[in-house]
């Protein structure tokens, strides 16, 4: 045991400098720009990377210690700044707003604004402006929150109008119901939903049957309003769903 005891100190104490370095060289690489972030850098900047990393691989491979600290520690003074320019860029969300059917929504001047904060961000990332790039990160956040309330708001109202004007659920009630038949509409987050509902026992096939011979004369009429909301809303739904006397959806159609 006292054989194994001083064996184990010895190997405890020959392997920490080795543990040491090793961990020291993998932080460092946890440093490292990702593929990513590298196509962000100007030439230059990537070329610096790749030198500094190569010095740090080989002082790390040539077990110098006080070599690996020192090329750490440059590359840390160079890459400080980089690295939290980037992180701070790449936290501003620029896409939110770039579809064609939500821009169709945006008054001119929330455009202008977009198009203002878009060239600020850009700038401020090409002088690697930190300071600036945070402060446009507010100003983003804020943007969005409140385009995005007026979006939604935008899009509701346009939903709600085309199930006003299209009339759909006065006209299936009509068409199917004399008593047998209940209808309602409902709007969920863009997705529009007729549903029928029986009042009676009918069999499957007999709900099948009613909801294709529906469809023979409206389906244009759901077609056409898809087509002319996906200019607003790119995700726009129209489910026409047919259910049983307890409830159960027998079977649908979505138009998307």
């Amino acid at each position: 045991i006292e054989g194994l005891t001083s064996i184990q100190e010895e190997w405890s104490s020959f392997r920490q400098p080795i543990d040491n370095h090793i961990e020291q060289y993998q932080k460092a690489c946890d440093t490292f720009f990702s593929k990513t972030d590298k196509a962000l850098l100007t030439d230059d900047e990537l070329q610096v990377c790749r030198t500094m990393e190569k010095n740090i691989s080989e002082a790390y491979k040539n077990r110098d210690s006080a070599a690996l600290s020192k090329e750490i520690s440059e590359w840390d003074n160079y890459s400080n700044n980089l690295r939290d320019v980037i992180s701070t860029y790449n936290e501003i969300n620029q896409t939110q707003f770039t579809g064609t059917a939500e821009k169709n929504l945006l008054s001119g001047e929330t455009l202008t604004k977009l198009a203002d904060l878009s060239a600020a961000t850009e700038s401020a990332f090409a002088d690697r402006d930190v300071a600036k790039l945070k402060s446009l990160k507010s100003e983003w956040y804020s943007f969005t929150n409140s385009t995005k309330s007026e979006l939604e708001a935008a899009k509701e109202k346009l939903l709600n109008d085309w199930v006003l004007n299209a009339n759909v659920t006065n006209s299936l009630t009509g068409l199917l119901s004399l008593g047998t038949v209940k209808s309602s509409t409902s709007i969920d987050g863009h997705k529009i939903t007729y549903t029928t509902q029986y009042n009676y026992d009918v069999n499957s096939s007999e709900i099948k049957n009613a909801l294709e011979s529906y469809l023979n004369w409206t389906s244009s009429v759901f077609e056409g309003g898809v087509k002319s909301l996906k200019t607003y809303i790119d995700d726009v739904c129209i489910r026409i769903e047919y259910k049983d006397k307890n409830g159960n959806v027998i079977c649908y159609k979505e138009f998307k």
